[in-house]
């Protein structure tokens, strides 16, 4: 399945393609066809890249990491297909300007009637790092267990 249709960096917006037309969105899946054009495409090499994943960064010391997430660059927004749907974002995604999850769509180019419902989605996770002496799956399995909650 395509994601991206279009990548217009001097607009600062990346338009999805139809395929993403009433999809669970992974905006990981966009960053990494967005990086593949930027890799392959000379006229996409031209301009700074427009959003950046990242991921794993350590919260607790030694004990928990975020999970991965986007973050638009530089004004960037991602433009809906144009067309009535309902969209769902299942990653944590965020602008360098201040936005988060529906508020990083500009639907503003879209035709007039065209309604496009954006729902946010994502589990709130995070990695957690579990020790166990001598390597035993069921130390392991517990160590593991005792970090979760209700």
């Amino acid at each position: 399945m395509t994601l991206v249709a279009f990548v217009d960096y001097p607009n600062k917006r990346i338009y999805l393609h139809a395929d993403t037309v009433g999809t669970n969105l992974d905006t990981v899946e966009v960053y990494k066809e967005v990086r593949s054009l930027r890799r392959t495409t000379d006229e996409h090499q031209k301009f700074k890249p427009m959003m950046v994943a990242s991921g794993n960064v350590e919260k607790i010391a030694g004990q928990s990491y975020t999970a991965i997430s986007v973050q638009l660059l530089y004004g960037c927004r991602l433009v809906p297909h144009d067309a009535s749907q309902k969209l769902r974002l299942i990653r944590d995604t965020f602008t360098d300007d201040g936005y988060a999850g529906r508020d990083c769509f500009d639907r503003t180019s879209l035709s007039t009637n065209t309604r496009v419902d954006i729902d946010v989605d994502f589990p709130e996770i995070e990695i957690r790092v579990a020790s166990a002496s001598g390597g035993d799956a069921n130390a392991i399995a517990a160590a593991v267990w005792g970090y979760t909650g209700p």
